[in-house]
């Protein structure tokens, strides 16, 4: 069942690899070459599908070589689901808020990324990195308030709840913010309209 996993999940990375980042940069970066009118297409896809497997498998079996001999791979499930979760504000944003922008959006996540990768991602490798256990206990450069597990100073509730917190809360901030002092180009007001207008008759 395991084997079965890592190949139904290794195969649909890799389709969605192929569909949303190689694609649109092979588009983009050929106009008029006539790739995008079909020629050499398949091969293109089967190639990236090909690579992003290997590529997928080899990371992640670099993450469990590193993180073997914590409890890490407990509790990835739940790492992982805090990462994702950091496309929420900007997935509601699209669907509710019209004045919301693609830069808010994309500094939105950056930052939640950015907190995610801090305070919930960077401590399964505290067994195997002497420098992440340093920074677990006393936090960087001996700042405290900034330990990953007890982000600005709040070490009584669990960590997880903790980063969760912190990287929404710093997310919607980024992006409420950064739409407030950002223009929408033409095309993002069709498209917000189109979105945000959905139900209207």
């Amino acid at each position: 069942s395991a084997t079965s996993m890592i190949i139904v999940e290794s195969i649909a990375l890799s389709i969605m690899v192929s569909n949303h980042i190689v694609m649109p940069l092979v588009l983009r970066f050929t106009q008029g070459r006539g790739v995008g009118q079909g020629r050499g297409v398949s091969q293109l896809l089967l190639n990236s599908r090909r690579f992003s497997i290997a590529l997928i498998l080899l990371l992640g079996f670099l993450y469990f070589y590193l993180t073997r001999d914590s409890n890490a791979l407990a509790p990835i499930g739940l790492i992982s689901f805090c990462g994702v979760a950091q496309f929420l504000p900007s997935i509601i944003a699209a669907l509710f808020w019209r004045e919301a922008s693609l830069k808010a959006a994309t500094a939105a996540v950056a930052v939640g990324f950015v907190v995610w990768a801090w305070s919930s991602f960077m401590p399964s490798f505290q067994s195997s990195s002497a420098v992440v256990a340093q920074i677990m206990a006393e936090g960087p450069w001996g700042i405290a308030w900034l330990r990953p597990e007890a982000l600005f100073g709040i070490a009584d509730i669990d960590p997880l709840v903790n980063v969760v917190f912190w990287s929404l809360f710093l997310n919607t901030a980024t992006l409420v913010v950064v739409s407030l002092f950002t223009t929408p180009s033409a095309l993002e007001r069709v498209q917000a309209a189109l979105f945000a207008d959905l139900f209207r008759p």
